[in-house]
Order: C-alpha cells, then structure tokens, then sequence
C-alpha cells in the first residue's frame, strides 16, 4: 500500500506520484513535494482599524434608530448608548 500523509484539513493523500518518462518505456514513483509553502506568502495581520470620533447628531440617529427597532427600558437604552460611546473612544 502507498504510503500516506495528511493536509492541512486532515486528509489523507499519497506521498508519491506515477511518473512516466518521454519515451513511455519506464514507470516510477517520485516522491511529491508538501504542499505547505507552494505559493503561499506570509503576510503581516492587517492594522486595526481606528473608530471614527462620535459626533451629537451621530449620537442622536444611532438613538432614534435603536428605538425604533426594540422596546427598550431607559436603562438599557443608557447601556447601549454607553457602549456605543466607550468603542468610540478605545
């Protein structure tokens, strides 16, 4: 049986390859390269992304908009709008 070696998703695959030559006359295994690093660059992870400064009318929208959308009591409508804020300023 061939001998097998696993991916990056965990399946299996052989480790070798049929290779016929120009001619056709000859048949033999040539081992296979790993597929790790063929074509694959590291990259830097991407910058975080800066949030933009809130603005009153910003403040305003994202209230009225809230509202609309749920039933909220005075406290939780403060939390999210809390929340809101503290992202902004991180």
């Amino acid at each position: 049986m061939a001998e097998l070696a696993r991916n990056h998703k965990g399946m299996t695959r052989p480790k070798f390859r049929l290779h016929i030559d120009n001619q056709g006359k000859s048949i033999y295994l040539v081992r296979k390269p790993p597929y790790e690093n063929i074509g694959m660059e590291k990259r830097e992870p991407p910058a975080p992304k800066k949030r933009k400064k809130i603005t009153l009318s910003y403040l305003e929208n994202a209230g009225a908009y809230y509202l609309e959308r749920f039933s909220a009591s005075e406290a939780q409508f403060r939390k999210v709008m809390g929340q809101k804020i503290y992202k902004s300023c991180q």
